[in-house]
């Protein structure tokens, strides 16, 4: 550009811009404050754009956008998913820069608790979202679960399941889902109860009762002719219940008389 005042003239030349800091790729956390910053070089006024794919981008309470200098940056804060995408700045020159939104993991369905009888085979399952890949832990209590004879653990995309075998009083606790990704953790517990045996006796004043080592055992203190009879244990739980009789017939005087009942082969019977 040449501009003349009598004798004396002036040249102007005029810089096309060009991008001497570029634009970078950006990965971060669901949640967070970006910016998006480059350094231009060439004549001044410039004039700026911003673009998200094909729509433009102006300043609003998401965007805050800045031309200070040679420096031209976009502001915005991550509030959802759909802010993953391509942006560009352009000055006579287009930019291009890939924006990633790492959505930390939730749980869109968590395991269950739950009460079983001994032998059971339990299933708990849990249904997560984010942004993946994932880790995946089961615990039961403090401690970490791998696949082995006592349980198996499965993993989709966007699930997990556990399964254990065959449980008993030992596998009661609390068994917890762990679900990982670069933005966060979540953890979801849920208990496992596995039911046990009541025992219950028809008894007077004169007997005694003891249970130990899946035995019950009932003790007449003092024996009489008076006790002679039927005498029922009666084992129940939540899936029902059994019983077996035996007859005493007290022949002289008995001291310390005891029936031993072995309830095991009955609930055995019923749970399967």
């Amino acid at each position: 550009c040449l501009h003349c005042s009598g004798r004396c003239c002036s040249l102007s030349v005029l810089i096309p811009p060009t991008f001497i800091k570029k634009l970078m790729n950006v990965q971060e956390i669901w949640g967070s404050v970006v910016t998006m910053e480059c350094k231009v070089a060439g004549s001044l006024p410039m004039s700026v754009e911003w673009t998200k794919g094909s729509r433009k981008i102006t300043t609003s309470s998401k965007h805050k956008l800045s031309h200070v200098d040679n420096t031209v940056s976009l502001e915005l804060k991550l509030a959802e998913s759909g802010d993953t995408g391509e942006y560009s700045c352009k000055v006579m020159h287009l930019n291009l820069v890939s924006l990633w939104v790492l959505v930390p993991p939730s749980f869109v369905a968590e395991p269950e608790p739950q009460a079983v009888f001994p032998k059971s085979t339990v299933h708990f399952r849990s249904i997560f979202q984010g942004t993946p890949p994932f880790t995946v832990k089961w615990f039961k209590d403090d401690s970490e679960l791998v696949t082995g004879p006592t349980c198996t653990l499965g993993l989709e995309k966007y699930s997990s399941t556990l399964e254990l075998h065959s449980v008993g009083p030992l596998q009661d606790g609390i068994y917890s889902c762990q679900v990982s990704n670069e933005a966060g953790t979540v953890k979801s517990a849920a208990e496992l109860l596995v039911k046990g045996v009541t025992i219950l006796f028809f008894y007077g004043d004169n007997y005694k009762i003891m249970f130990a080592d899946s035995t019950a055992y009932l003790q007449l203190r003092t024996t009489k002719f008076e006790d002679n009879g039927v005498y029922t244990c009666e084992a129940h739980n939540d899936a029902g219940s059994a019983s077996c009789s035996t007859i005493l017939t007290v022949q002289g005087q008995l001291l310390n008389g005891y029936l031993a009942f072995n309830p095991s082969i009955f609930l055995m019977l019923d749970l399967l």
